[in-house]
């Protein structure tokens, strides 16, 4: 019914006065388990869907979205976010949206191991054997958070344009917090992982090894350890540091509509202008991309959530900036097509532009 809707939803902004409009029906099934101090401290089940709706009305922007799925709602819900768009008059910001090929397509990650075929048991079990791993490290750990979840998402995206797209990606996250103690000393370690499939993924982290490897890596650092004299010297980051540099320094800078100055309320702006590409701003060493076609990442999918297919994209070539993250909207401030970086968090909320998978290239 959720794909029948966002049809019947484009075709009824259409006939309403709509110059553009696009649907995305999301169904979510979710897990969450905890673990404290290696005890179940809570678990979650939820299963929801919903449809959410934006389009374009005498050049205005409107979006909406609802989770009681019916035609009666649907048609209430776009006549009060058509009403609202035109009530804006001339003090809503005019929006248009880049050309883009319209798209029909059906994609999945593949499950090795369903989601829906591992029961609560099976996830419980995962969480033990690493807090086993964790304890048999013998480091002094007073307290610990080890949490595991997955949602398996399916999406079907439409628009007035043409582009039809089904995309079924399931998702698998894993995060632990620890607060170690030896030496009279005190540290903490936080350290998370992600990627798109199947329960595989988690099986394939082997928990009980990463958490007994950081607490005796933090027990050494914490018992033989040495401070460094203070001054200038050359640094080794790992790949912790670095995520967080390009994440935090490229990514969200980068992205378009922080720089149009649309996230400001929100989100917060960029020190990176419009006129910026083509200019040096790191060491020739420096190449930064961001790709969602990454098999098996966090971050992975084919078509953003405007229909606009993903690519590789880079960001930072040599040191110089060469693009930056858009969506269709931003892409038509700049006379370029969209590089397929709107994405919406849940059916829900608005698709803005984001990073997907933001990494440094190897180098020297």
């Amino acid at each position: 019914m959720g794909r029948d809707l966002a049809n019947y939803s484009v075709d009824y902004a259409l006939k309403k006065g709509a110059s553009y409009a696009e649907s995305r029906f999301e169904e979510t099934k979710s897990h969450s388990l905890i673990l404290k101090n290696g005890n179940l401290d809570a678990s979650s089940f939820s299963t929801y869907e919903g449809l959410g709706m934006r389009f374009l009305i005498k050049k205005k922007l409107g979006f909406v979205s609802l989770n009681q799925l019916n035609k009666k709602n649907v048609r209430e819900a776009i006549d009060r976010a058509l009403r609202r768009a035109k009530s804006f008059g001339k003090y809503g910001e005019e929006v248009f949206l880049s050309d883009d090929k319209a798209h029909k397509d059906k994609y999945e990650v593949k499950q090795k191991i369903k989601l829906e075929d591992v029961g609560i048991d099976g996830r419980i079990k995962l969480l033990k054997e690493a807090n086993k791993g964790l304890k048999d490290s013998k480091v002094n750990v007073p307290s610990s958070i080890v949490v595991y979840g997955d949602d398996d998402i399916t999406e079907h995206l439409v628009n007035s344009d043409g582009t039809e797209i089904t995309a079924h990606v399931p998702k698998v996250n894993f995060y632990y917090f620890l607060t170690l103690v030896e030496n009279n000393k005190v540290a903490q370690r936080y350290e998370s992982f992600g990627g798109s499939g199947g329960f595989e993924v988690a099986k394939k982290w082997n928990m009980s090894k990463l958490l007994s490897d950081d607490a005796l890596a933090i027990k050494k650092n914490l018992t033989e350890g040495v401070k460094l004299k203070s001054g200038k010297m050359p640094i080794i980051c790992g790949s912790e540091v670095t995520g967080i540099m390009v994440h935090e320094s490229v990514g969200h800078p980068y992205e378009a509509d922080r720089i149009f100055g649309r996230e400001s309320a929100q989100a917060g702006e960029s020190f990176v202008t419009p006129d910026m590409v083509g200019h040096e701003i790191g060491s020739e060493l420096v190449n930064v991309v961001d790709n969602p076609l990454v098999p098996g990442s966090y971050g992975y999918y084919k078509y953003d959530n405007e229909g606009v297919k993903g690519r590789k994209k880079v960001l930072i070539k040599n040191g110089v900036i060469t693009e930056f993250l858009h969506n269709r909207e931003t892409a038509y401030h700049m006379d370029l097509p969209s590089n397929g970086s709107s994405r919406a968090t849940d059916y829900d909320k608005e698709s803005i532009v984001r990073m997907s998978n933001t990494y440094m290239l190897k180098g020297k």
